[in-house]
């Protein structure tokens, strides 16, 4: 009996117990089958949380989906002598004639190719994808030593490993996915030549680790939550972004920043104290205490749960909102509490930020 002659509920249910990968295969069998299973990724899309791409190294990528946080590898893409005993079978798969074999128990759905040839693949692979379930998902990428030059990636984890590449790879990946949610730099030591690419400072959520000039990422960042490790900061740029804040010059989407400073560096807090207009709670109150949840990986999903107390706050002049802030000789903390100054305080006056 043919699967569009059962009922919508069983049609439901067949499809809901079929990987990804056997819905594109499905797809292969007629035109109007084709059509079916489109309808059936769609509807499909709205338990499917992500696709997500393992770019290892140019002779190996694996491609994984996501429901309720668990992932579910489908799809492996290896240059030939890397495919073991396994012997690939000639078929058109996604209107490109590949080398395949087949997935079985305990092997996923591979892929055959030259050297070279995988990032082609995998664009195409994307792009199907995107063809046919749209936006409704996400797609997120990890990427070791070459970052590929696919679209509309929302979250990503990178290495940046290569310094005479480095530079060239982020702004070409930014060009083709602009305005991330998250991403998450991994930055050889030393290698500072980053921080000025176009479209880095839009990133929603930016995650900078060993390294960087913190004085360009925080004065051109226009996103909504900064972390940077073992990075240059100066005493200047703090005051300018504090001032800065204050004043409605900008930062109007920051939501949070943590900076911990560089050993080779120094910040010098009654000095950016003394530039700065902050108010202060009595010593011997009980500060405000800000609660937050810090992703640092993508996959899996990884937070840390961090809080945070200051004696000191500044208050926005276009709308009277308030910032905490606290500042040490190696760290930086901010976080603006969405809320006007009276909010605030009779909120910490009630105990409620504990």
């Amino acid at each position: 009996m043919k699967i569009s002659k059962f009922p919508w509920v069983v049609q439901k249910e067949i499809l809901r117990r079929m990987n990804l990968i056997e819905l594109v295969f499905m797809s292969f069998c007629s035109r109007k089958l084709r059509e079916f299973v489109v309808n059936m990724i769609k509807w499909k899309s709205s338990q499917l949380e992500t696709i997500f791409y393992h770019w290892h190294s140019p002779d190996y990528t694996r491609v994984a989906s996501t429901y309720k946080g668990e992932e579910f590898s489908f799809l492996k893409i290896k240059v030939k002598p890397e495919i073991g005993d396994r012997i690939p079978i000639k078929m058109n798969f996604i209107e490109m004639d590949l080398q395949c074999c087949m997935p079985t128990e305990s092997e996923d759905f591979l892929i055959c190719c030259g050297e070279g040839e995988i990032e082609t693949i995998l664009q195409t692979i994307h792009n199907f994808f995107l063809s046919w379930i749209g936006s409704n998902i996400k797609y997120e990428l990890t990427s070791y030593k070459y970052i590929p030059r696919v679209p509309n990636i929302t979250s990503s984890q990178l290495w940046l490993l290569d310094k005479k590449t480095a530079a060239s790879q982020l702004t070409s990946f930014l060009s083709y996915s602009p305005v991330p949610e998250f991403l998450c730099l991994i930055v050889i030591s030393g290698y500072t030549n980053y921080e000025e690419i176009p479209g880095l400072a839009e990133t929603l959520v930016l995650y900078c680790w060993t390294g960087g000039k913190a004085d360009i990422l925080l004065s051109n960042f226009k996103g909504r939550e900064l972390y940077v490790y073992k990075a240059e900061l100066n005493d200047s740029t703090v005051i300018k972004f504090l001032n800065d804040w204050k004043s409605s010059n900008g930062y109007r989407n920051l939501k949070y920043v943590n900076v911990i400073v560089d050993e080779s560096f120094e910040l010098h807090p009654d000095m950016i104290m003394s530039q700065c207009s902050l108010k202060t709670f009595d010593s011997m109150e009980k500060f405000p205490v800000y609660h937050y949840k810090q992703r640092y990986q993508i996959h899996p999903i990884m937070f840390h749960s961090f809080k945070f107390s200051s004696q000191y706050y500044i208050v926005r002049e276009s709308d009277g909102y308030v910032a905490s802030f606290k500042v040490q000789s190696n760290s930086m903390f901010f976080t603006a509490w969405n809320m006007n100054e009276k909010d605030f305080l009779e909120k910490h006056a009630n105990n409620m930020f504990q």
